[in-house]
Order: structure tokens, then sequence, then C-alpha cells
């Protein structure tokens, strides 16, 4: 395993923001849009011969960066940004998912005009076969298969059964898995907070609202306890006084 993944900066880094940036540096994915910081995410960008590029203003408290391997870093805008008058909304979809790794059909399946969401249109406005998929494997089986867990947030299939896709995902899974159990435990939880995702592990969710209203009642109990403490001391304090 890179020792870099036991390092203090590694570790500072939010877990779920870990997972793609260990993807691209163990180069089983090209490059990935990642939201960071200033000083831990750059260190360790700079140790793994990356480079990232600024999405953020000198002003945003969190850096916004795309990253990849120099070259391919220089690729990805030599191809967006030349000839701009000429490229359409489904040309950028494609130049992105080519730098984000994914499998062509998945990227032409987006690409096409019927699946682009119109601007200021809903989630739900644009069908997915992918979800729609998912969901009657769910209703039918009510589970789904558990490679789909590991889908960074940008990554819709185009179909449940695409093995493009799924040899993909495979791919990012092991690499997850073994070098950093935490980053994938993240993304997974991440994945299962989706809809259809979520009817399936519903066991999960409810055990995890309970431990929430446990620990509500715990602090709210904590806090009543030690009110009721303080003054009773400053009662204390204030007959001491008197005496």
């Amino acid at each position: 395993m890179n020792p870099l993944y036991a390092s203090e900066d590694w570790r500072s880094i939010d877990p779920f923001l870990r997972a793609e940036l260990l993807l691209v540096i163990e180069d089983v994915k090209p490059g990935a849009f990642i939201a960071g910081d200033w000083g831990p995410f750059q260190r360790i960008i700079r140790e793994s011969d990356l480079e990232c590029t600024s999405r953020s203003s000198q002003y945003d408290i969190h850096l916004h960066a795309c990253v990849a391997a120099p070259e391919r870093l220089r690729e990805f805008f030599r191809d967006k940004l030349q000839p701009l008058t000429n490229k359409t909304v489904a040309d950028i979809h494609r130049i992105d998912g080519k730098f984000l790794g994914y499998p062509q059909c998945c990227v032409k399946e987006y690409s096409h005009q019927s699946m682009i969401r119109p601007f200021g249109a809903k989630k739900s406005d644009t069908k997915h076969p992918f979800r729609r998929e998912l969901g009657a494997m769910i209703a039918e089986h009510g589970s789904y298969p558990a490679v789909f867990d590991y889908r960074p947030p940008a990554f819709t299939p185009c179909s449940a059964h695409c093995d493009d896709a799924i040899a993909t995902l495979n791919t990012w899974k092991d690499a997850l898995e073994r070098n950093d159990p935490d980053a994938a435990r993240a993304l997974v939880e991440f994945n299962w907070e989706g809809e259809p995702e979520r009817e399936a592990h519903k066991e999960y969710w409810d055990a995890l609202t309970k431990e929430r209203e446990l620990q509500s009642t715990r602090q709210w109990f904590l806090g009543t306890y030690n009110a009721q403490f303080e003054a009773q001391l400053r009662k204390h304090k204030k007959l001491r006084a008197i005496s």
C-alpha cells in the first residue's frame, strides 16, 4: 500500500473526498473533479506527481479542482477549450466523460440531447434507464449488485446490466477496498442515500435514525442535568455566602 495513505495529510481529508482522489493516484481513473482544501490536499497532489487546476476563486473556503496526471490534464483542457464555438453541450459531456474515465457507452447514453437536463429542470424530469432498472431489481429481489455502491457522484451507468460499467466499478472497488477501506465505506454510504438505493438499505437507515434519536436524547438529558446541577451549585454558593 502506498505509504501516503497512512499519512496525517491523507487522513485529514474527508474519507468521501479521498475516494475519487485515490482512484486517480492509483491510475485506475484518468481524472476527477474534486473538492478539497488549500493545504493537505495540494501537498498530496504534489507528492503524487499529479496536477490540479483550481475551479475556485481565491476567496472560496474550499478548493474545487480538476485533478489528473499533467499530460491528461493538458489534453482535457485542450479538448474542452479549442474550439469552443463548434461545441455542443453533448460534446462537453463526452469530453468530461472521457476525462473522468467513464465507459464510452455510458458517456454516449447521457450525451443524447434527450438525456441532457434543460437549465432549471428537476432531476426527476430526466429519465435515467439505470435508475429505472435498479428500482426494478430492488422491487423484485430487494437488492441490487453491490458494485454499484462504488459509483463516484457524477457517474450514472447507461444500464444496470452494462458489462463495461460493472468492470470499471469492480476495478475502482478493488482499489478503494485495498488501499483505504474508510474511503470505500464513505462512498458506499453516500450511494445508499440515493433513490432507489435507499429502499434496499432500510435496516441500515432505520438503525442510523434510532442511533441519532438516542444521541439527541442523551444530549437533551445531559443538558438538562447540567442545568439542574449548575442551578443547585449557584443556590449552594448563595446560601454559604449568606451564612
